[in-house]
């Protein structure tokens, strides 16, 4: 992604301990007034490098913010990591025992704002995944990965033992799992979940313009001196070249992508395996090369984008509606587009590729869900 002057990245790789990929690019217009200060700070968390930029205020007050986020990035790094000691992966060890595991609170509304979106999606995301996320090797932040890829017979065990998210029992006292082969993995959440942190901390500090980007996922805040942020979405058969598209993002709007161009493994006959997996079958997704989704929502944004990956052009329009989604595009392996028509009163093509069908649902508001969407989930932690 690239920024410039009113606009902004666009991006869709998560990634604390997760995920996927850089979606887009960010681009920023230019004007002839002075532009406001900006501070703008990279970290490296979540096992990507993430930016902060903020305008409109005093350097010293967006210097404090920074360093608390900063601060609270590397907490949450440190807490909810899949495979470096954490949190988390002493959770997984005491549902391997059997044992009732006490939650600290961001711990646990990680967990509560999961197992509700597992069940909205009706499993197609599932943070129940870590052991086949381990099994095919994707707990490391070296892609593309070159260790061999488990056997037939390893992911049918998987498959047999059938860990998954209707294991988890959430009580006061904690988190059991009824299979001790539950593995909890929260990649595809956790920028998400971040994110939400993020705003909070810039908003307490007085801050109400800013850029936040996690691994290449978006969240905009207010204007870029005084213009929309411009996002380009990264064309993953253009890689480094002209993006896919662009499109304005408004105040308070999360754009997260999810693909096959970054975070990936190599099959034996050269295709990609993403670093998304199908609990259904135990297999990397196949088929989708790019998923962007625009929600003012981040963490319905975050889960929603990797769950596409995996529902496919065939689950398109009826995950959308599930999540109460309204913008969102999918681009197949064949260069085939499938778009919401919400979602193309946004964007700007720049490339036309094979339209697969005609546009989804009706046009309107991203901040709104098609008005039959039934079982939308809650967006509140």
């Amino acid at each position: 992604m690239t920024v410039s002057g009113a606009s902004r990245r666009f991006g869709a790789v998560l990634s604390p301990v997760r995920r996927i990929v850089l979606a887009v690019t960010i681009l920023m217009l230019t004007g002839c007034e002075s532009p406001p200060e900006r501070v703008r700070e990279t970290l490296y968390v979540f096992g990507s490098e993430s930016t902060i930029e903020i305008e409109g205020v005093p350097p010293p007050i967006a210097q404090a913010a920074l360093a608390e986020i900063a601060a609270e990035l590397q907490r949450l790094h440190q807490e909810w990591h899949a495979w470096e000691p954490s949190e988390v992966t002493a959770l997984n060890a005491g549902l391997a025992n059997g044992d009732t595991v006490p939650l600290s609170p961001t711990l646990r509304a990680l967990v509560k704002r999961s197992l509700s979106l597992a069940l909205a999606t009706g499993g197609l995301f599932d943070p129940s995944v870590g052991g086949l996320m381990q099994l095919w090797g994707f707990h490391t932040s070296d892609f593309p990965i070159a260790t061999p890829a488990p056997s037939k017979q390893q992911i049918e065990t998987w498959r047999v033992s059938n860990p998954s998210f209707d294991d988890l029992l959430l009580s006061d006292a904690g988190l059991q799992s009824r299979n001790p082969l539950v593995q909890l993995d929260f990649g595809a959440i956790a920028e998400g979940m971040a994110t939400d942190r993020i705003v909070e901390i810039l908003r307490r500090h007085g801050i109400d313009r800013a850029l936040i980007t996690l691994g290449g996922d978006l969240y905009a805040m207010g204007e870029a001196e005084s213009r929309p942020w411009r996002a380009g979405l990264r064309d993953p058969f253009n890689q480094g070249g002209q993006p896919l598209a662009t499109v304005d993002l408004a105040d308070g709007e999360a754009l997260y992508s999810s693909g096959s161009y970054n975070r990936y493994r190599e099959s034996p006959t050269g295709s990609r395996w993403p670093h998304v997996v199908d609990p259904r079958t135990g297999l990397p997704t196949q088929g989708i090369v790019g998923v962007n989704v625009l929600h003012p929502d981040p963490v319905i944004a975050d889960v929603t984008s990797t769950a596409l990956m995996v529902a496919g052009e065939a689950g398109f329009e009826s995950l959308l509606r599930r999540m109460g989604v309204r913008c969102a595009l999918l681009l197949t392996d064949s260069n085939e587009l499938m778009m919401t028509a919400a979602m193309a009163e946004r964007v700007t093509m720049l490339r036309d590729p094979l339209r697969l069908g005609p546009l989804v649902g009706t046009p309107g508001p991203c901040s709104e869900p098609e008005p039959d969407a039934a079982n939308r989930p809650a967006t509140s932690n």
